[in-house]
């Protein structure tokens, strides 16, 4: 048998891949773009609840994490091929799966939360689109829903309100960016976020629309 701490060689057995795409570092910012079109990618925002590996965990994020989308229906980055065992870019992965060994996730932990790329990082001061993600923010950050989301619990009509225009706001920004912009609607993922549905869905809050009104119904918290 082999001493699994000993291994620094990928075995490309797709345990890591089917866990999830990877968050991208600084190093991997000339990969976005090219290598990594903007809809592959996800931006998870600050206060969203997510999964931290390393801890295992459910957490709120301190600070923005960039990383691979999980391919449909299904937990595996989108870009592994279960059935063939391979990756799309695998000869350019980013740096997390370059240091990710199944057996031995020593080399990920020391990297994992230091210098993670952020949407600030890829659209530059003057971008036409950083207004409007900057606004976005503003309007809906997860902090925010989650506070307004407590109070609609407990019976606030005045927060269902504001929630609801948020909401609204939210639907309407992603269909208006593409037709604008000419980019895919799958880049709103990157652009703005998860929709917020799947945001209020990681506190534990189904949203449904129901004659004209929004409803939230408590649910199993889904990541």
């Amino acid at each position: 048998m082999t001493d699994s701490k000993n291994n620094t060689e990928c075995r490309r057995c797709g345990i890591c891949c089917s866990k999830g795409g990877p968050a991208l570092h600084d190093q991997d910012a000339s990969l976005v773009g090219g290598v990594l079109p903007m809809e592959q990618l996800l931006t998870l925002r600050v206060g969203e609840m997510v999964m931290d590996q390393p801890l295992g965990k459910v957490v709120p994020l301190v600070e923005e994490i960039i990383k691979i989308r999980s391919a449909p229906g299904s937990t595996a980055c989108m870009l592994y091929d279960d059935a063939a065992k391979t990756c799309a870019v695998y000869e350019n992965r980013p740096a997390e799966c370059r240091e990710l060994l199944c057996e031995n996730d020593e080399r990920l932990k020391a990297m994992y939360d230091k210098d993670r790329l952020c949407r600030r990082d890829l659209l530059p001061e003057g971008h036409p689109l950083l207004e409007i993600v900057e606004d976005h923010d503003r309007r809906c950050s997860p902090r925010k829903l989650t506070s307004l989301a407590r109070r609609v619990v407990s019976g606030e009509e005045q927060a269902l309100e504001e929630l609801g225009e948020i909401l609204a706001y939210d639907a309407n920004l992603r269909e208006l960016v593409p037709e604008k912009s000419g980019l895919p609607a799958e880049a709103m993922d990157f652009l703005l976020g998860r929709s917020l549905d799947l945001v209020l869905a990681g506190i534990g809050l189904e949203v449904h629309h129901e004659q004209g009104r929004t409803v939230l119904r408590k649910s199993p918290v889904r990541l």
